[in-house]
């Protein structure tokens, strides 16, 4: 094995003696040596570019803090950014806000409401979502479109791994669900945001969904639209779950059909004395 390595590093050895010798005899101004040159006063160029790209965006920034806007007080902007939320809480509003200057950024990053919203199925938006957003209560709503019949089966796995990897990130946050609305989603991959318990969940909606209602205990819930649900639900739980929740004020069953039982059973009272 020595002698083999030792006869290619030889072998390599003379192979680049005989280019260096080729190069010296080119006649000037061309051959490797001028191509080198070349590339080496054009990364120079870029270099310097880079230099005053850099130092444009420093004396941009500058000049930009003795403008009146810049000098306001963080404050100001604190309540403004709060303000916007409440008047239209959807999602991303911290993403975006945060992309349009240095400052405004600092801004959203202390505002964990601009944060608690998540309405995309994209992983990274909702692992910062989750982050940024503290121990405040989120808004989840997941609206997961149906795929395209020329959709080749490399997007429809591409697009399973992000909704799954989205489930996986909310999964231990149950805790802090203030809504939850499922639409048109698959129930293998979503069908666990609801097998667990959600002490705050205050609002559940399902859209072309399945009949699924998560674990008893949601005293909180307020709200629960249900929309052409994919299969019938069954008396029992339905009615069970709505025992648990006598702060219910908004039941809409719109295509839902719940079965005539094939056997005669009693059916206890389900007080909802908040019920509109």
């Amino acid at each position: 094995m020595e002698t083999s390595v030792s006869q290619i590093a030889h072998i390599l050895s003379e192979m680049v003696r005989g280019l260096v010798v080729a190069e010296q005899e080119c006649p000037p101004g061309t051959g490797a040596a001028n191509t080198f040159e070349s590339l080496d006063r054009e990364i120079e160029s870029l270099v310097q570019t880079r230099g005053h790209v850099k130092k444009l965006s420093e004396l941009q920034q500058r000049k930009n803090q003795h403008l009146p806007v810049y000098r306001l007080p963080h404050d100001v902007y604190l309540h403004l950014f709060k303000l916007m939320y409440h008047a239209n809480p959807i999602g991303g509003v911290g993403w975006k806000v945060s992309q349009v200057s240095r400052m405004w950024r600092v801004v959203t990053l202390s505002i964990p409401q601009l944060w608690s919203t998540i309405d995309k199925i994209c992983p990274v938006f909702v692992e910062v979502c989750i982050a940024r957003s503290g121990n405040v209560l989120l808004d989840i709503t997941l609206d997961q479109r149906p795929y395209n019949s020329w959709f080749s089966p490399f997007v429809i796995y591409a697009q399973s791994r992000k909704a799954r990897l989205c489930v996986a990130s909310i999964l231990p946050h149950a805790h802090r669900r203030r809504s939850l609305s499922l639409i048109r989603c698959d129930e293998k991959i979503f069908a666990p945001l609801l097998l667990v318990m959600v002490p705050q969940l205050e609002r559940l909606r399902l859209e072309y969904f399945t009949a699924h209602l998560p674990r008893s205990g949601e005293a909180f819930l307020e709200s629960l639209p249900l929309h052409s649900i994919a299969h019938w639900i069954q008396p029992n739980p339905l009615f069970g779950f709505l025992r648990c929740s006598p702060l219910l004020e908004e039941l809409n069953l719109s295509n839902a059909v719940i079965p005539r039982p094939s056997t005669s059973i009693v059916v206890m009272p389900v007080l909802l004395p908040r019920l509109r």
